[in-house]
């Protein structure tokens, strides 16, 4: 409880530094996953586990976001995300480039919807409550593929926070709009299992796929999940799944094998493009079929 106290008060501090450069730089902040619980209630400020600061900015502002916090002692870690570590400190800070990676479908309705808050004097601003509950639930369910208990107890969290406030139909209308209704489904039924927080049955319900099709994408769902924490990269197989019809599969695809040359820069720490462009493809394609060889052989083993 101390260790993960004093870790948030390390993180509060460092929020309030990053909320206040950037309201100087008149750079909009949203507030995300822990971020927010920490900073609308105390007692989750006491009990909520948290790994880094999570902050989204605009579209227009990421350039400016990024410097801003690369003059104060920010460092870019090799990763292929935007995730930045504080020489000297415990302080690690995620920006989000959108909502949903890179992807900028629904921003303009996420930053109209959300609504501007106060921390310590400073501005930040947070998402409705349906949008903040389906950010979570994409961010495990999808993102990761993960279903952390801290994740499942943040439903519990909203519902204290919120109350009746929920508008679980505007949640069950955005996952239908995705095409996420399988990983929000698992993810609902999963925490009801362990009795954390509250999902009308309704809801689960809805979300259940209904045709053959549906059932057998439930099925693969199912064996991603329980692999997760053996394949690295898992979101890309869960993006792949649910990226929409043919065009879209393929659309990811080949964004997956000749990614922007800024995520390649940030992945490999090597500006050189042309190289980069040359060798990723097989650079992804060994990743994968080491990882589908290694899953193969565990499943033979364990047949035999």
């Amino acid at each position: 409880m101390l260790n993960n106290i004093g870790r948030n008060i390390i993180l509060f501090e460092e929020l309030k530094k990053i909320l206040g450069f950037f309201n100087s730089a008149k750079v909009e902040v949203m507030l995300l996953r822990g971020s927010f619980f920490i900073t609308v209630n105390d007692l989750f400020f006491l009990t909520r586990e948290m790994e880094d600061i999570d902050i989204a900015v605009r579209k227009r502002d990421f350039e400016k976001a990024v410097k801003i916090v690369k003059s104060q002692g920010y460092v870019l870690v090799k990763s292929g995300e935007w995730a930045f570590a504080k020489k000297g400190s415990l302080a690690a800070l995620d920006i989000h480039k959108g909502f949903f990676g890179d992807d900028f479908f629904y921003e303009d309705e996420f930053w109209r919807c959300s609504k501007e808050i106060s921390v310590s004097g400073f501005k930040a601003r947070v998402l409705s409550p349906p949008h903040q509950i389906f950010y979570s639930v994409w961010h495990s369910a999808v993102h990761h593929i993960c279903f952390k208990r801290k994740w499942m107890e943040d439903m519990a969290r909203f519902e204290k926070i919120y109350g009746d406030g929920i508008n679980w139909s505007e949640i069950v209308f955005l996952a239908r709009r995705l095409r996420v209704e399988i990983p929000f489904y698992t993810f609902f039924k999963k925490q009801a299992a362990v009795s954390i927080g509250f999902v009308p049955h309704n809801v689960i319900s809805e979300l259940c796929p209904k045709t053959v099709s549906g059932k057998f994408l439930l099925f693969l769902y199912s064996l991603i999940a329980e692999k997760n924490r053996k394949i690295s990269e898992i979101g890309h197989l869960s993006k792949f799944l649910f990226s929409g019809n043919f065009i879209a599969k393929l659309r990811f695809v080949a964004n997956y094998f000749f990614p922007k040359r800024d995520f390649m820069e940030r992945r490999y720490s090597f500006k050189n493009a042309p190289i980069l462009y040359l060798v990723r493809p097989f650079l992804a394609f060994y990743k994968l079929s080491r990882e589908i060889t290694r899953i193969s052989d565990e499943r033979i083993l364990k047949i035999l």
